[in-house]
């Protein structure tokens, strides 16, 4: 009999065990998008360990003319195209807690090697803003995972005239885009723009200090592993209350 009740104990213990595992899990809903605002900078070491990680929502930028809605669900954006393999970390975190936020599209495009956007080849920012093909090169979506985080592999991007090297990001925020843009520090910019194949554009090249769009606050903080770059990304938001 003392066999059989240790038993039913530890039968007792799991299941309460089980429910209050249930319990935890379903108080940690999935943040839904239309309770995020942008706004704030964090600074979150003890729980990214990301010293070298731009701790803010950047500023709002322009969403340019070649954004396209329907980018492909996918982390490699390459496909195929040459030029250094630059890898950006991003992780969404609540600017007053540092708790990651979870369930969070966010999209990325950027000119290739020649300075082309994929589905805008030959079209100029001055020209009529209409898509001339289906090319899905160099652009992708992604949503945050369960610590905030999410990953994009790409190249290090080209560029045409009258901007500076740049990357578009999409943040999706209740009922619009939050759309930001990365930039480079001149010295890497200058230093990569001299290899083939950015070598070979024969687009004038405008630096930093000469785009009427540029904030260094939005410079990525470029590493070197091997022949790849990384980047890490810090973005802080705050929650919208719940009414």
């Amino acid at each position: 009999m003392a066999a059989i009740h240790h038993i039913f104990k530890c039968i007792v213990f799991l299941v309460l065990f089980c429910i209050l595992i249930a319990s935890a899990h379903v108080s940690q809903e999935t943040v839904s998008e239309d309770e995020l605002v942008p706004g704030g900078k964090s600074h979150c070491p003890e729980l990214y360990k990301q010293g070298r990680a731009v701790c803010t929502l950047f500023p709002e930028s322009i969403e340019g003319p070649f954004y396209r809605s329907n980018q492909p669900f996918r982390r490699d954006v390459r496909e195929g195209k040459p030029g250094v393999a630059l890898t950006i970390t991003v992780t969404l975190a609540e600017v007053s807690t540092c708790k990651p936020i979870r369930n969070v599209s966010v999209d990325i495009w950027s000119a290739d090697a020649a300075g082309e956007y994929s589905a805008f080849v030959g079209v100029g920012p001055d020209d009529p803003n209409e898509p001339t093909d289906n090319t899905t090169f160099l652009r992708g979506v992604q949503r945050s995972d369960r610590n905030g985080k999410l990953r994009f592999i790409t190249i290090f991007p080209g560029w045409y005239e009258g901007r500076t090297v740049h990357i578009h990001m999409g943040i999706h925020l209740k009922d619009k885009m939050h759309t930001v843009q990365l930039y480079f520090d001149e010295a890497s910019t200058k230093r990569i723009a001299s290899r083939a194949p950015y070598s070979q554009s024969k687009k004038a090249r405008t630096v930093n200090k000469d785009d009427d769009f540029y904030v260094k606050e939005a410079e990525l903080k470029l590493q070197r592993t091997g022949r790849r770059l990384n980047a890490d990304v810090l973005m802080a938001m705050r929650l919208r209350n719940k009414k």
